[in-house]
């Protein structure tokens, strides 16, 4: 948990840096990071002691005067989407941050000790006394890589790594294809799947819905920057009202059925 705590504050601190030594400023970097990041990370499981990969999603917003940052890491290990929300304060080297996930909430401080900049980015170090824990950061152009390390002994021993790309923004057209629906009952709940097929987005919203229920309307709206849609569907109880947004490669979403009076909230992550 700690590990990926520090895997997002590398992002805010390398920035924090940079005021120094005649650097770019944090003003200067901050937008190269700002938007929506997709790859994989690699981490060491701790029964087996073997390197496992996953997919992983970061979404990353930093304010203008760089004075804080929230970060929003998704992946899915394995059969359920974990996120982790984190905001954290910067004052030159040192960033505070307070990172939310479904366990609590976890604080921190932590130092950047090194930052260079490199020819189409920069590369730095940062390091958390409390944690025992470093991690080394690279931008090269669209391409970021976060490896953490843990101190074992005298030596510095892998934890987990982060290999994500620059994804431009949603398009409605991200919406199209095969969801695998989690529709359980409460947070705590053992996972409840169905299918989301979006077929069309264009004029009107088509696919199904649950057990195949056709759309009978629907829309679909990204002018807010992440694509949103709304739909309805229908069994022998009425109709249902269902809506979501795309959000780092998952769709978050709530149906409301009025004849059940029930409303479900639920998150879909591609299955085709």
């Amino acid at each position: 948990m700690h590990t990926l705590r520090l895997l997002a504050l590398v992002l805010v601190t390398s920035y924090a840096t940079a005021q120094d030594g005649g650097s770019p400023t944090l003003q200067e970097l901050a937008p190269r990071l700002t938007g929506q990041w997709s790859g994989e990370m690699t981490y060491l499981d701790g029964a087996s002691g073997e390197r496992v990969t996953i997919p992983a999603d970061l979404r990353v917003d930093v304010s203008e005067t760089g004075a804080w940052m929230i970060r929003k890491l998704a992946y899915e290990d394995p059969g359920e989407v974990v996120r982790f929300v984190e905001v954290a304060s910067i004052e030159r080297n040192d960033v505070r941050s307070a990172l939310v996930y479904r366990e609590g909430v976890d604080t921190d401080v932590s130092r950047m000790t090194s930052y260079r900049t490199t020819t189409d980015g920069w590369a730095a170090t940062l390091k958390s006394d409390q944690r025992g824990e470093r991690v080394d950061i690279s931008l090269s152009g669209d391409s970021l890589t976060a490896t953490t390390l843990a101190m074992a002994g005298s030596e510095w021993a892998f934890r987990n790594e982060l290999r994500l790309v620059r994804r431009p923004d949603a398009t409605s057209a991200d919406l199209l294809g095969v969801w695998r629906v989690d529709v359980r009952p409460a947070p705590d709940a053992q996972p409840v799947y169905t299918d989301l097929i979006i077929s069309n987005v264009a004029d009107s919203v088509e696919g199904s819905f649950y057990s195949g229920s056709p759309m009978l309307s629907g829309k679909v709206n990204a002018a807010w920057g992440e694509p949103r849609i709304a739909f309805i569907t229908q069994d022998n109880s009425g109709q249902y009202a269902s809506s979501a947004v795309l959000r780092a490669g998952v769709l978050h979403g709530t149906t409301y059925s009025s004849g059940r009076g029930s409303l479900w909230v639920w998150t879909a992550t591609r299955s085709d």
